[in-house]
């Protein structure tokens, strides 16, 4: 095995037989588990993986040869699919003190190989179909729970072209995706690949037709929105927020009802992260289509300018400083301005905090210029009754259900 030459060394008529020869060489696993055994072997077979992701990259024309798909799988497969070690029990660490399995040096190399593969002019979608089983890819997506970032980020550029090139398996796939994420959210499972799986998800959501199929909107339904209400949901706050406005842009009905659905109560951390997705999403919307919305949304914003949490409510009473969101109020001013008339003024008076307070009486005197009429008649309705703060809110709440219906029929 030593005295193999580099690919690139011997007779260009015999450089094909070699690099299979390399491949089916490289296909055997070696005994990490004992630092001190196949030592020698171990090198050897790092060198002949460097050597075939060279002779791949600078001879890119090798993989139009049908037969060599079946020997590249069958290699891969050997090195990638395996067992994870333990997550309480890593073998050891690196500088930045994350789990390291002792093989990496070897797994490590077969990822680069197989990704060159996949980045070559000559590389075959159609030829690698047959080896690209569904229990491949079961246990290929198992792997993202690998406590190694390296890994999982060479595995989603993995992931990511195979969705591109199997099209037949792409509903199992996000199959498979979809399993992960609810097993996280049920079975409370820790997963370190959420981030990566919700990065791969957003481009397969890109690639959505528009108006979207009905299990694309089970999908979201069903699995995405779940995440909201995971005790961890800080962790991949941002990748889930970028997968629900892609949804957005493809279809709007449904989606704020569900997020709403799973509103965290009295988590107030949940809820600033909610309310910042709000932000962002809300300016997507055409206001075609935020009337199917703006009820039960806008009353959630309301209780939560009235919370007693201070970031709670600021980042709630900081939507109405983007112009986006101020045009939808002032194309909204008889479901908004009631709405949120009963909050303002109950956190204006009666908040803990100078800036809390300060800025609720800033927002009354903005309503009271986009809509005079209707910010006069919120104030003769909301002195003139009887009974608590609360009570006058729930008054002028009932009053913009009112016009809201009105305003569909």
């Amino acid at each position: 095995m030593a005295t193999i030459p580099r690919i690139l060394e011997v007779d260009p008529s015999s450089r094909l037989e070699l690099f299979q020869r390399k491949l089916q060489l490289t296909t055997f696993v070696l005994n990490f588990n004992d630092p001190t055994s196949q030592w020698r072997e171990k090198e050897i077979k790092r060198q002949e993986l460097n050597d075939i992701i060279n002779f791949v990259a600078t001879q890119p024309d090798i993989l139009s040869h049908p037969d060599l798909y079946p020997q590249i799988f069958r290699m891969v497969s050997s090195n990638l699919i395996r067992c994870l070690p333990a997550h309480s029990k890593p073998s050891n660490e690196d500088e930045e003190g994350k789990k390291v399995e002792a093989a990496w040096s070897h797994i490590e190399l077969v990822y680069v190989f197989l990704l060159t593969c996949f980045r070559s002019s000559a590389w075959n979608p159609t030829l690698a179909i047959p080896y690209v089983s569904a229990s491949f890819i079961r246990e290929l997506m198992k792997l993202f729970e690998s406590e190694d970032t390296r890994e999982r980020q060479n595995l989603k550029n993995v992931v990511h072209r195979l969705y591109y090139d199997i099209v037949p398996l792409r509903g199992y796939i996000r199959q498979q995706i979809g399993n992960s994420l609810l097993e996280y959210v049920h079975e409370k499972k820790p997963h370190c690949g959420i981030v990566e799986l919700l990065t791969v998800l957003e481009s397969i959501i890109d690639g959505f037709m528009s108006p979207l199929r009905e299990e694309h909107k089970n999908f979201f339904n069903r699995v995405l929105v779940l995440l909201y209400k995971t005790p961890h949901y800080k962790q991949f706050h941002q990748q889930l927020t970028q997968c629900v406005v892609r949804f957005v842009r493809k279809d709007i009905e449904l989606l704020f009802a569900s997020i709403l659905k799973y509103w965290p109560k009295a988590e107030s951390e949940k809820q600033v992260l909610l309310l910042r997705d709000i932000g962002v999403l809300l300016p997507r919307m055409p206001q075609s289509q935020i009337q199917y919305i703006i009820l039960p949304l806008f009353r959630r914003i309301g209780l939560c300018v009235a919370s007693e949490h201070f970031m709670t409510a600021e980042v709630a009473l900081t939507l109405f400083s983007s112009e986006n969101i101020i045009v939808v109020v002032a194309d909204n001013t008889h479901v908004i301005i009631p709405l949120l008339f009963g909050p303002l003024c109950y956190s204006m008076c009666g908040h803990w905090h100078y800036r809390t307070r300060a800025m609720c009486d800033s927002i009354l005197q903005l309503f009271a210029e986009i809509d005079p009429d209707r910010f006069a008649w919120c104030t003769r309705k909301y002195q003139c009754t009887e009974g608590t703060e609360k009570e006058k809110w729930a008054i002028l709440d009932r009053q913009a259900e009112f016009w809201f219906r009105e305003a569909s029929t």
